[in-house]
């Protein structure tokens, strides 16, 4: 027989021990017919017995002092029997104990007195108890029976060495609390997902700050109560495919858009394991959800930036490329101007050869103002800055378009009364200004319409000069013009400022306008943006910095 098991038949006859000696009479005295020798034989044994078990078997008075204890308190506490008994049992007991030991000695004794021994009843205490090496060792103590000896009243009792498992509940109990931490302080959402009810059955405190959902009302509810139908139905779907492969790992990784408090869309990382009973069948999956909005908006605006480099760069290649061409070009321009002027001179006025050298040197100059409008594009040319208040020169370049403007567009303008002025070449500007008009006017298709062109003070936020690394700090200057026409595709805004992209027919335009627009602001250190939906008009916003008292005016660096 395994120690095991001989430990555990020796708790039964203790047991049955319990038993027999709450049958004695009180006092101790034998019963009618027993012989004094059979009562002897039957203490004999049960000392036997007593003196042989596993668990500690003592007697206290009401003095608390220990009458009898058993010989294994030696290999449990340390100490011999006769290092007990006589002596009260308070210093072997824990100081935190003691209250609670006597409070329970005083009431088994005041039952006894009361009701006799069937009125005692069973109490049971845990208690530290000092060994001889300095330890405290957990004990479980239970009363039997009172018996009287003499004038005095013994309880006697067993206690049990319970100090592993106080030990391992400890552990576990800490355990517990350190997982419960991690669980609860976690910044992702833990959860589990009843697959009976299909509730979730229990959720991690952080979705009160994610979704906005008190942590005792997320408990019970379902897919459908924190995602739209489209959502929920691909949820359930993972969920259905994983739990139908007995052969799968059983795990789900996804993102879906959670519905917050007042329909806040989340954008989340969900990350699940199926769990099955010991029969196979799901029962439940446990997952981890991680916000990851504010990481898309990143990837979305890494994108973007990303976007806009290229573009740059694109812009870049193209303005290199058109500037030596056009340097090249203008050194043509030059012998063939110049050799037509003097053809001119000695063709006589007035005749076919005079008039056809006339033209020639029309579309030479006209290819000269070319180059130049593609030399501002590529920077290659260096040109006067000097301040210049954005409100006058606004509206001086709206007057002078005033006369050729089409007769069903209105031209208005909105003209704050702040005195704004930037560090600029005015014909320029002024050339930015007629290009953003006229394409204005001719974005409405003989339709009638409106052109507004508003001047404002712009403060820009951290956000907008992200998104132009180049531009200048401080406030700006903002000329906004904007249409009523047809409005730009989606497809069509990131190439607008592309040299030679036009929307136009063939013969109606160039392609150049809004190029040079672009590579003037970009000179002026400014930035150019546009605000356009088709069927809702176009607005094109030139953005200038602002002279500072302490600004020089200067040109600035080609």
């Amino acid at each position: 027989m395994t120690a095991e098991a001989t430990k555990e038949a020796l708790k039964q006859r203790i047991r049955e021990l319990e038993e027999e000696i709450a049958a004695l009479s009180p006092s101790g005295t034998p019963e009618v017919g027993q012989s004094h020798a059979g009562q002897q034989s039957c203490e004999q044994y049960y000392r036997m017995i007593v003196e042989n078990a596993a668990d500690l078997i003592f007697t206290v008075n009401e003095n608390g002092e220990f009458v009898y204890i058993s010989p294994n308190c030696r290999a449990i506490l340390g100490y011999g029997p006769e290092e007990f008994v006589g002596k009260p049992f308070v210093p072997f007991v824990h100081p935190d104990e003691v209250e609670s030991i006597l409070g329970i000695l005083s009431e088994i004794f005041i039952r006894y007195q009361s009701r006799g021994a069937h009125g005692v009843g069973r109490m049971t205490l845990e208690y530290r108890a000092l060994t001889r090496d300095g330890q405290w060792r957990w004990l479980s103590a239970k009363n039997t029976i009172v018996k009287e000896t003499g004038n005095h009243l013994e309880v006697v009792c067993i206690a049990r060495d319970i100090t592993e498992q106080k030990e391992a509940a400890r552990k576990l109990e800490e355990s517990e609390q350190r997982y419960r931490f991690l669980v609860e302080e976690s910044n992702d959402i833990i959860w589990t997902f009843d697959l009976s009810s299909m509730t979730f059955v229990y959720v991690s405190r952080s979705v009160e700050r994610i979704l906005g959902i008190p942590q005792d009302q997320a408990s019970g509810v379902g897919l459908d109560d924190i995602f739209d139908p489209e959502t929920e139905k691909k949820i359930r779907t993972a969920f259905e495919t994983a739990a139908a492969d007995p052969d799968g790992d059983g795990r789900v990784m996804t993102e879906a858009d959670h519905l917050g408090k007042n329909g806040r869309k989340v954008s989340m990382e969900v990350n699940a394991v199926l769990h099955r009973d010991a029969g196979g069948k799901p029962v439940s999956f446990t997952g981890v959800s991680r916000d990851i909005t504010e990481r898309n908006a990143a990837v979305r605006e890494r994108e973007k930036l990303q976007a806009q480099l290229r573009h740059a760069r694109q812009m870049e290649a193209i303005g290199t490329l058109a500037g030596g061409i056009a340097h090249d070009f203008n050194n043509i321009l030059f012998s063939v101007i110049g050799y037509t002027e003097l053809a001119i001179d000695e063709a006589a006025e007035g005749s076919q050869l005079h008039q056809n050298l006339c033209q020639v040197l029309a579309a030479g100059n006209r290819a000269r103002d070319l180059v130049r409008q593609i030399l501002a594009i590529t920077r290659n040319e260096k040109q006067a800055f000097r301040p210049v208040p954005v409100s006058g020169l606004v509206r001086e370049a709206l007057e002078t378009m005033r006369a050729g403007f089409p007769r069903d567009v209105a031209l208005r303008e909105n003209i704050c009364h702040e005195q704004l002025t930037v560090n600029a070449d005015p014909l320029q500007l002024h050339q930015v200004i007629a290009n953003l008009a006229a394409n204005a006017g001719h974005a409405m298709q003989g339709r009638y319409g409106v052109v507004e062109v508003k001047v404002t003070r712009f403060c820009p936020d951290q956000e907008t000069m992200l998104c132009h690394p180049d531009a200048a700090d401080g406030d700006y200057a903002r000329i906004s013009v904007s249409d009523t026409g047809p409005g730009i595709d989606k497809q069509d805004l990131g190439k607008i400022f592309e040299p030679y992209f036009t929307t136009r027919k063939e013969g109606t335009g160039t392609g150049l306008g809004l190029s040079i627009v672009h590579g003037i602001v970009k000179v002026h250190k400014g930035f150019l943006t546009v605000d356009s939906e088709p069927g809702r008009g176009s607005v094109f916003h030139v953005h200038l910095p602002l002279v500072r008292d302490d600004w020089e005016a200067d040109s600035p660096d080609l």
